[in-house]
């Protein structure tokens, strides 16, 4: 049958206070892909502004009110975010940009881009493994 994460997050368990918060944390979620959808539908946002675009997807996951960003919530808390934004077209692969917060509080932490080497550099064995 068809995955079910919710209940592979519940072990199986009964439903809890933290899984009602995950619901909204779903919602809220979805409410910021569809505003920023329709922001590069209507013109408002260029697909190639990967600085807004980015910002648009730290403030999604910045989020504290909608329980996206937790704080000791139901003895959970966010451990860090990540951004990647990557290019639609293999070709462009090393332009693609990742920002990770690396810190407990994704809220109040600066997101730090990291590079990954290029595998077309890198020795036939290496590339592979």
């Amino acid at each position: 049958g068809a995955l079910d994460w919710t209940l592979a997050l519940r072990g199986g368990k009964k439903k809890t206070a933290f899984m009602d918060q995950s619901q909204g944390r779903k919602k809220a979620g979805e409410k910021h892909l569809t505003a920023l959808a329709q922001d590069l539908k209507e013109g408002r946002v260029a697909c190639g502004d990967l600085k807004t675009l980015a910002e648009r997807f730290m403030a999604a996951l910045r989020d504290e009110d909608a329980g996206i960003c937790m704080r000791e919530l139901d003895s959970f808390a966010s451990t860090g975010s990540q951004v990647s934004l990557i290019p639609p077209r293999p070709e462009d692969a090393p332009s693609a940009q990742h920002l990770f917060t690396c810190a407990p509080d994704p809220k109040n932490t600066a997101y730090k881009r990291f590079s990954f080497p290029s595998a077309a550099g890198a020795p036939a064995d290496a590339a592979a493994s």
